[in-house]
């Protein structure tokens, strides 16, 4: 089973073959209830939906942070076996309120790499304590 036919993958702009194994995307996200940023990392069988998703959002010419979104995961199963595929449900615009607190926060993490993620979370578990990212 194919993520994306090779002659869709094509047309994409800058692609000439299929995704490469180790390709990934990482969402910065932000929780809802409390609004904590997470980045994700996304791949194989995730590309068709965060790709959907995106489009969704690139269709309306309008910018990615002023939307939110349920991500949750749905069971899957084909010839290679079960596994999870993310889903996006619930999209809507926020409210201006809203979109100026996630645009201060887009500005404020967008800058980071979720590898300084990885490293906040190791030293964390390490010192058994909270890190802030500089």
């Amino acid at each position: 089973m194919r993520l994306i036919g090779d002659d869709i993958w094509r047309r994409l702009p800058g692609r000439k073959k299929t995704p490469a194994c180790d390709e990934v995307i990482n969402l910065l996200c932000l929780s809802r209830n409390d609004q904590v940023p997470f980045f994700i990392s996304l791949h194989g069988m995730q590309f068709r939906p965060v790709r959907a998703f995106l489009a969704a959002i690139g269709l309306r010419k309008k910018i990615l942070y002023w939307f939110q979104a349920i991500m949750s995961l749905k069971e899957t199963t084909n010839q290679k076996g079960k596994f999870f595929v993310v889903q996006f449900s619930e999209l809507k615009e926020n409210q201006q309120q809203e979109k100026e607190a996630c645009r201060s926060l887009f500005f404020q993490f967008a800058s980071r790499s979720i590898d300084q993620s990885f490293e906040a979370e190791k030293k964390m578990k390490e010192k058994n304590e909270e890190v802030i990212l500089e």
